[in-house]
């Protein structure tokens, strides 16, 4: 079974455990997940092997683990946000759009490294 054709596997066994598909979000080869109500507050997402979004979430960790000031600067923004905006879905989707511009950013660079 290939990577992709395993998706929809991976989204049923994931609701069967409480997690509530969110779809990809605007961003094709991957997939988003809300926690369950009793579980600590996450998202997951779910990544097809070898596609852009997988190269993208590799890239970026690997050049955060090597940038502590990158994560302070995305860890202070993060948490700045999390203050400006609501946890309900349009919340959520502004959150998600103010970030974009560092993520666009902290991606080239990790990309350029």
């Amino acid at each position: 079974m290939s990577e992709e054709a395993a998706m929809p596997e991976l989204i049923s066994r994931l609701a069967g455990q409480g997690y509530q598909h969110e779809g990809d979000l605007g961003i094709q080869g991957r997939e988003a997940f809300q926690a369950p109500p009793a579980a600590f507050e996450h998202h997951l997402y779910g990544v097809v092997a070898d596609t852009k979004p997988h190269l993208d979430h590799v890239l970026l960790r690997d050049y955060l683990r090597q940038q502590p000031a990158e994560v302070q600067r995305y860890s202070a923004s993060k948490m700045a946000l999390t203050q400006r905006f609501t946890a309900d879905s349009d919340g959520r989707a502004a959150y998600s759009t103010a970030k974009s511009a560092l993520m666009e950013e902290l991606l080239a660079r990790s990309y350029a490294a």
